[in-house]
């Protein structure tokens, strides 16, 4: 899957295949970043249907398909870390055309504060596989 880093995210979203109809072009499936295939996945777990939220200031009212499974950066067996049982949202809106990588470390709560569930980043550094939360972008040429 090909998702954005999101400064404002928990959690990871991936674009289910509903999120391409029939009045989409050909390669929608790619041009979003690849479709989730929830039961082609041996480790996908679904938890519930729950609003996005993300940018709700705006109207966006769509909600997700939450549920769990594995999550690797880079691409597979390149050597990235991979960590299970990772909160995923599956999502079909075109509100948000591609999938989103959360990069803020606060845990995310489905129905009440009692059980958080920590982010991907919070998790590597649970983990010691980060020493710290804290991240950097540079936009542009990295050379410049």
């Amino acid at each position: 899957m090909r998702v954005l880093a999101s400064t404002a995210g928990t959690s990871t979203w991936v674009v289910l295949p509903e999120g391409c109809t029939a009045n989409d072009a050909a390669n929608c499936p790619d041009l979003r970043g690849g479709q989730f295939i929830t039961n082609a996945s041996s480790t996908w777990k679904f938890d519930n249907f729950y609003d996005l939220a993300l940018e709700s200031n705006l109207g966006n009212t769509a909600s997700g398909a939450f549920g769990f499974d594995r999550i690797g950066l880079d691409w597979q067996g390149s050597g990235g870390p991979v960590l299970d049982h990772q909160l995923v949202a599956g999502i079909a809106t075109q509100d948000f055309y591609l999938g989103l990588f959360g990069l803020t470390p606060r845990p995310t709560n489905f129905s009440d504060f009692n059980d958080p569930q920590p982010s991907f980043m919070q998790t590597l550094q649970n983990r010691s596989l980060i020493p710290s939360l804290s991240w950097s972008y540079t936009a542009g040429a990295r050379y410049s």
